[in-house]
């Protein structure tokens, strides 16, 4: 089974400048000039998570207007999550309880999987780290027209 497309920021694998060109491009294009923003419908505790994590990602230039409905999702389970995590500590016997147990299954599956989708975690992190430098060195590379043209200033 094929892996999921990663945005070209968070690419580790080769490609050429053109596709690289092209990638870029259409995902600037799709992310869009404004930043995410919480639905109203959320809860203000919802809102405040649905932040930190923009604040954290936004300044990895890896989202979108478009990633809001994933980050109110993300915000959704993260808040369950913690409601759940409550009840347990206050009520201790509920951690056998079948319905808190398959509550927090598929609150924890969910969450992973939003996790995934926003890069949240540590591998993701360390790709999306990798990338960064390796676009860095690849800005402070010299060509060989740079090189002619400094030695034209002289």
């Amino acid at each position: 089974m094929a892996r999921p497309a990663k945005a070209v920021a968070a690419k580790t694998g080769a490609i050429t400048k053109e596709e690289e060109k092209i990638r870029l491009e259409t995902e600037s294009a799709l992310r869009g000039s404004e930043p995410p923003k919480p639905s109203r419908h959320l809860t203000k505790n919802q809102k405040k998570i649905f932040k930190e994590i923009t604040n954290e990602l936004i300044d990895a230039n890896v989202l979108g207007k478009l990633d809001s409905y994933i980050l109110d999702e993300t915000a959704r389970t993260i808040d369950s999550l913690r409601s759940l995590q409550e009840i347990a500590a206050q009520k201790p016997d509920v951690l056998m309880d079948p319905n808190y147990i398959r509550a927090n299954s598929a609150y924890m599956k969910d969450f992973f999987r939003e996790c995934n989708e926003l890069c949240l975690s540590p591998q993701s992190r360390a790709k999306l780290s990798v990338s960064n430098v390796k676009a860095a060195e690849n800005k402070e590379r010299k060509t060989l027209m740079d090189i002619f043209n400094e030695d034209d200033d002289d």
